[in-house]
């Protein structure tokens, strides 16, 4: 008994500093990316958040999206003080139809050209006058959440998901007024990459 309990010690004490030397290789990396002035690599698990906070996001999905409604005029993550990329953007939206009577049904989609992948998107239909108008469509997928901002009801639209995607789609309503939109986007790649402002080509909801 005795023989068992030492040999059960000399393994947790090993486990214990296996962990502690990995924890310390990456707290290692991190302190010579920043003195480097490098930014920290980024890690795959972290996820996307368009809710309020400084913090890194570390809470259930369902939590996450609690707070969507303070972007929707920013249309962007809050994940520290990153920022949106400067490059095209890697992603295309399309519309279809172009053209759809009041109350009509439009299929949206975001898609990474050449495969590219995202794992977060924030949607809007921007009028004219730059504010987001009709409604999207519940989904059954689970990362889907629909948002109202302003005094509209689920005007904005949001994927999150830990596991990275090539192509999502969404359905929206058109207003009961004529006008034109244009489907706007936020793309994010990862915690630390992410394009803002992606647009579709124009939507004329007719009379």
């Amino acid at each position: 008994m005795c023989i068992l309990e030492a040999v059960a010690a000399s393994c947790m004490q090993s486990l214990i500093t296996r962990k502690m030397e990995s924890l310390s290789v990456s707290v290692l990396v991190a302190m010579l990316s920043l003195v480097a002035g490098s930014p920290i690599p980024d890690d795959p698990n972290r996820l996307i958040s368009f809710a309020v906070t400084t913090e890194a996001p570390t809470t259930p999905l369902a939590d996450v999206h609690q707070n969507l409604s303070s972007v929707c005029q920013s249309m962007l993550p809050s994940h520290n003080n990153s920022l949106p990329q400067n490059s095209d953007a890697p992603y295309k939206v399309s519309a279809s139809p172009v053209k759809v009577a009041r109350g009509g049904q439009v299929t949206v989609e975001l898609a990474g050209l050449d495969d590219v992948q995202f794992r977060g998107l924030f949607v809007q239909a921007r009028n004219g006058n730059d504010e987001p108008v009709g409604r999207f469509l519940s989904s059954d997928d689970k990362h889907v959440t629909l948002t109202n901002c302003g005094k509209g009801t689920n005007n904005a639209v949001s994927y999150i998901s830990y596991d990275p995607i090539s192509q999502f789609s969404f359905r929206w309503l058109a207003p009961e007024e004529a006008t034109t939109v244009r489907f706007r986007a936020t793309v994010v790649k990862s915690f630390s990459e992410f394009w803002f402002g992606v647009e579709s080509g124009p939507v004329v909801v007719e009379d």
